[in-house]
């Protein structure tokens, strides 16, 4: 088993080498694809590489995997996820999030997106709610902790009629 490093730009590239083996050696491999596609949108959106270079290899892994399954729901997300980490088109990225969950119904990924849609719109109880799904349906991910308390805290001062914080 491979071990990555604790630097999360050079885990991201290692992940990146590891998926290029994978869809060489299966071209078919439309998980792989996806993946790839997030990792690069994970380098772009978090600054590690925000180059138009790292933005179309993000394009290019998920179109291949649109060509190769285009009503796969994984497919969906990345395209919603492109969508919002890309372009800030959150109604394109909203579209693609329910072609995914229409197949993809359980998915936790879909909940922390949809999630992270409602917080840039101000819809916080859409929002709680959204975070409060994912962690439901994937209890060990702690990624949605520290920011469904964010957006309690946002949600309670407006509701105070105090600025969103």
């Amino acid at each position: 088993m491979q071990q990555f490093d604790t630097n999360p730009k050079q885990d991201l590239l290692q992940a990146i080498r590891l998926l290029d083996e994978a869809v060489a050696r299966d071209p078919q491999f439309v998980l792989a694809y996806c993946l790839l596609g997030q990792v690069h949108l994970d380098l772009y959106f978090t600054g590690y590489d925000h180059t138009p270079a790292r933005r179309e290899l993000a394009n290019a892994a998920i179109q291949t995997a649109a060509r190769l399954q285009p009503e796969a729901g994984s497919v969906h997300l990345e395209l919603a996820r492109y969508a919002y980490n890309v372009f800030l088109d959150y109604d394109r990225a909203r579209a693609e999030l329910e072609l995914a969950r229409s197949t993809l119904p359980n998915n936790a990924e879909i909940y922390l997106l949809s999630a992270a849609l409602d917080r840039r719109q101000a819809r916080w109880t859409e929002s709680i709610r959204n975070w409060e799904r994912a962690v439901e349906l994937d209890p060990r991910n702690v990624q949605p902790a520290p920011e469904r308390g964010l957006k309690l805290s946002r949600s309670a001062s407006l509701r105070r009629g105090g600025p969103a914080v």
